[in-house]
């Protein structure tokens, strides 16, 4: 038959924890407030640091200088290479007598073969800025005579012809 109702609970009771018994049992967790300490393991110090900033600034005023005299280098040879063609049958031909325009032309080829010897890549910025210096002061007054005739020669005929009309 069928059970009174007192097994009926004891049977009820007893399943339960026979479930339980095949379960594994839950581990209990324990929470713990950590403490952090922020501390950077490969920092360098205040020594190092300023170390390494100044040898910074160093490389930079190298770069600094190295461009520099880069910039003054290729100021020289873009001027060679313009006055050369400029010279020697473009627009400044007319302003040059034939003794100082072969002279000058010479002078230029001489510079550029400067350029590129052993001396010319030891040389200093000053060395270019003179070099430079040295032929404009035969090739400036060339310059500047077409610059009269070609700006400043009819500027002053249109403002004589307005003067006259007046």
């Amino acid at each position: 038959g069928q059970p009174n109702g007192a097994e009926a609970a004891k049977e009820a009771a007893a399943e339960p924890a026979a479930a339980a018994a095949d379960q594994p049992k839950k581990k209990k967790l324990k929470k713990h407030d950590l403490a952090i300490k922020s501390a950077p393991r490969f920092a360098l110090g205040s020594a190092q640091v300023e170390t390494l900033k100044n040898l910074e600034f160093e490389m930079s005023v190298q770069d600094r200088q190295i461009r520099e005299l880069q910039d003054r280098k290729n100021d020289l040879e873009s001027y060679i290479y313009s006055m050369r063609d400029r010279c020697g049958g473009g627009n400044l031909q007319a302003y040059f007598t034939e003794g100082d325009r072969s002279t000058f032309l010479q002078k230029l080829e001489d510079m550029e073969n400067w350029l590129y010897e052993e001396e010319a890549e030891t040389a200093n910025k000053s060395t270019f800025i003179a070099k430079l210096n040295d032929l404009k002061v035969i090739g400036g007054p060339a310059e500047e005579r077409f610059r009269e005739d070609d700006q400043l020669r009819p500027e002053a005929v249109s403002g004589l012809e307005k003067a006259i009309a007046e």
